[in-house]
């Protein structure tokens, strides 16, 4: 990321954000259109807006030894509390991937429990994963990255005036331990 300024710093896990990419870069200004949220409305069944401020999306970067646990995502906006967060898009950026403890796992379980990683998948150039964020999406990769290859993604979230159909409490972003360093 040549000349990036790095806005969100968590050291511990070694992850690293920007919200200030360059919004005028194709990719970018595809996924904050109207045409992409209203097709992923028509996919979802639900209205879909963008974030223009990004937040907490954007550019992101897990350096050597990062993770990032396994979790369900904050489920309202924090400025723009009308905002219920509903679909999450990743779309990763690593060409000729060779990093081990990289992968994105997705986990089944319950509101406060995830059981199982049912799928993981390669943060390989051009993945792009699309899934609902819900109190069920559990999601990270909770192990230390072993590769000397830095984890980049582009990350969008998108919103919804509609609450989901499900049993839900405002929360902010939440962990949980599944065996493996958090």
């Amino acid at each position: 990321w040549p000349g990036i300024v790095w806005d969100i710093v968590k050291p511990k896990q070694q992850k690293y954000g920007c919200t200030r990419i360059n919004r005028e870069l194709k990719i970018v200004k595809r996924c904050l259109s109207e045409p992409f949220t209203e097709g992923l409305a028509e996919l979802f069944g639900f209205p879909v807006v963008c974030d223009p401020s990004l937040f907490g999306a954007g550019a992101h970067e897990i350096r050597q030894g990062g993770h990032l646990g396994i979790h369900v995502d904050f489920n309202l906006h924090p400025k723009l509390d009308t905002l219920y967060r509903r679909v999450n898009l990743l779309i990763y950026l690593n060409y000729n991937w060779q990093g081990e403890n990289g992968d994105l796992e997705i986990w089944a379980g319950d509101d406060d429990d995830p059981k199982e990683c049912v799928r993981s998948i390669p943060p390989e150039f051009n993945t792009a994963v699309l899934f609902e964020a819900s109190e069920r999406s559990w999601h990270g990769h909770p192990r230390p990255l072993q590769s000397a290859q830095n984890r980049k993604a582009l990350a969008f979230y998108y919103y919804s005036p509609e609450p989901p159909p499900v049993k839900w409490a405002r929360h902010s972003t939440r962990y949980k331990k599944v065996g493996t360093a958090q």
